[in-house]
Order: structure tokens, then C-alpha cells, then sequence
């Protein structure tokens, strides 16, 4: 009996204090000053304050933020090779990068990925994130000798976009391409209904001497690209850009259809983000069906040669 409850003891005491002191000890989540050790980096302007990072560190806050942890481990090495040569290519640009996702890429720390995660799902998908980035380990994708302006998004829809309708410069590098293997996104599709009043207030439009009971003049798509995403539209009597208008009423893509119901509109929206480079729940179709990530890269960025840095 006492050899029972002694027994019962240490396994108590091995759960409750020596399990937990080896997890702190070994997966210690404090943010650490990086060490450089020679190694390149990246200077990160967070606050208003500049911090250097080992770029190799910078991709897995990178990767981490921008492609959901628990994607095939091919997708996430794909993120991580375009994540490492968009950050070449714009720090070679305007000498350092930011964490909003607008302009640059998001990035989260550690601390904030704990936070996201969770304390102990943290040190699993941590793990996965640096495998990722470790296994494609100074691999960027360059044309013409320079890193490559490897964009990328959330859902195509169907078929990537050319850089030049977004931007208006063409990359040969990221022209559209045929994507059937985003259907499983959760923002693949989405519909909004609203009002002629609504769409004044969004545009800024006065739309008061439309004949808004009909709808006659008061919307209409005028220009799509070859993709089929809206290029120009008229609200009324103003022309506006369709990547302007995706602003204005927060739609998630510039692939999108209307309806008119009365004196009401129904907006159809497939896709989720502006559509040019490497659609991200593409890349995790196509690791679903066994491909690797330098056949996922070579997909999207035709024409890109993957070359690992010394």
C-alpha cells in the first residue's frame, strides 16, 4: 500500500513540476536579442524603431503570419522561398521592411505567435514553420540575375492575374496562370447585397439624379481583364478603377459580378486578395495531390529559377 501511494507521488510530481520545467527549459518563448554571427539580415522597422534580424528568423515570423501553420509542410517551404525573395527584393528597394501586410509582409514575433497559438499547440507548429524555412534555407527565385518580386495571395479563384493589370508593369515572371486548387479556401466566395444609397455613400458618388428605382446609370461594369476580374466600372456618372472600388466597399477581390434586384445590387466576389503570383490555397491544393514546393513555385512563377545563396 505505501509503495502504491509513494508511486502515486512521483507520478504526480513528474506531471505536475518536471514535465512543465523541461517544456519551459527547452522551448524557451522569451524574445532573445538575435544573434548574427555573420549571417545575412534584414532590417525590420517595428514602432518606429529599427530592429536586425537574421533573415533566415525573419522568414519564419514571415511564414508564420502569412500561411495558416497547419498547411502541408510543402506549401509552407513554397511560402517560405517566396517570403525570403520578396524580402531581398524589396530591402534591396527601399533598404528596409515593414509588418504591414499592405506594403510589405506581415510578421509576427514569437511572443505574438504564442499568444496566436497557444502555449503548447506553440511549440508543435513552431517547429513545422522552422522546418519549412530550414529546408529551403537561402533559396530565392531570381530572373535576370536580381530576386524576383514574388508576390503572392490568399485564394486566386480560379486563375492567377497579370501583374500588369494590378500594377501596370509586366513581369514575366507573373503572368496568369491556371489555379483549380483553391475551392477548399474558406474566402473562395462571397456575396454582399446593398443599396444604390449604399454604393454613394462607399463611392463618394452623387447618385440623387439617377433614375435609382430602375437602376438605369446607376452601375455598371465597363472593363474586365482576360481573367475576368474587373478592370473599370461607372457609378453613376464617374469612372473608377476596380481595384479602387475593391477598397471602397471592402470586397476581398476585384472578381466579382453584379446583380440588380430592384433597386437593389448583388455582388458576387470570388477570390481573396489582388490575385498576381503564388495563390496560397493553391499551393496547398497542390501539396494535397503530392507535389513539392519547387513544382508548386515553378507553377506560379514561370520562368523563375530557384538558386540557393551562399
Amino acid at each position: 500500500m505505501i509503495r502504491f501511494l509513494v508511486n502515486i507521488f512521483l507520478g504526480c510530481l513528474v506531471i505536475l513540476i518536471i514535465i512543465p520545467a523541461i517544456l519551459v527549459r527547452g522551448f524557451n518563448w522569451k524574445e532573445k536579442e538575435p544573434i548574427l554571427d555573420g549571417q545575412e539580415t534584414v532590417d525590420l522597422e517595428i514602432d518606429g524603431k529599427i530592429l536586425k534580424l537574421p533573415l533566415e528568423e525573419y522568414v519564419k515570423g514571415v511564414v508564420a503570419a502569412e500561411m495558416p501553420a497547419d498547411f502541408q509542410l510543402e506549401a509552407l517551404k513554397a511560402q517560405a522561398v517566396a517570403a525570403r525573395t520578396y524580402a531581398l527584393y524589396k530591402q534591396e528597394i527601399k533598404g528596409s521592411l515593414t509588418t504591414d501586410f499592405a506594403t510589405d509582409q506581415a510578421w509576427l514575433s514569437k511572443e505574438e505567435l504564442r499568444k496566436r497559438w497557444g502555449f503548447f499547440q506553440s511549440f508543435r507548429l513552431w517547429r513545422k514553420i522552422s522546418q519549412a524555412v530550414e529546408e529551403t534555407r537561402g533559396e530565392v527565385l531570381m530572373y535576370g540575375g536580381k530576386p524576383i518580386f514574388a508576390a503572392y495571395h490568399s485564394t486566386c479563384g480560379g486563375r492567377t492575374e497579370n501583374s500588369q493589370v494590378v500594377w501596370g508593369s509586366a513581369l514575366p515572371y507573373l503572368q496568369s496562370v491556371e489555379c483549380k486548387y483553391c475551392r477548399q479556401s474558406p474566402r473562395y466566395k462571397q456575396e454582399l447585397a446593398f443599396s444604390a444609397n449604399d454604393l454613394a455613400v462607399a463611392t463618394g458618388v452623387d447618385l440623387s439624379a439617377q433614375a435609382v428605382s430602375t437602376g438605369t446609370n446607376v452601375f455598371a461594369i465597363t472593363k474586365k481583364s482576360d481573367t475576368g476580374r474587373v478592370e473599370r466600372l461607372r457609378v453613376g456618372e464617374k469612372e473608377i478603377a476596380g481595384t479602387d472600388f475593391r477598397k471602397m466597399l471592402g470586397l476581398r477581390s476585384t472578381n466579382f459580378t453584379v446583380q440588380r434586384k430592384g433597386t437593389r445590387f448583388k455582388l458576387t466576389v470570388i477570390g481573396n486578395g489582388h490575385g498576381v503570383g503564388m495563390c496560397q490555397y493553391g499551393s496547398q491544393g497542390l501539396a494535397q495531390e503530392g507535389k513539392k514546393y519547387k513544382e508548386i513555385l515553378s507553377h506560379y512563377y514561370k520562368g523563375a529559377k530557384l538558386t540557393t545563396q551562399e
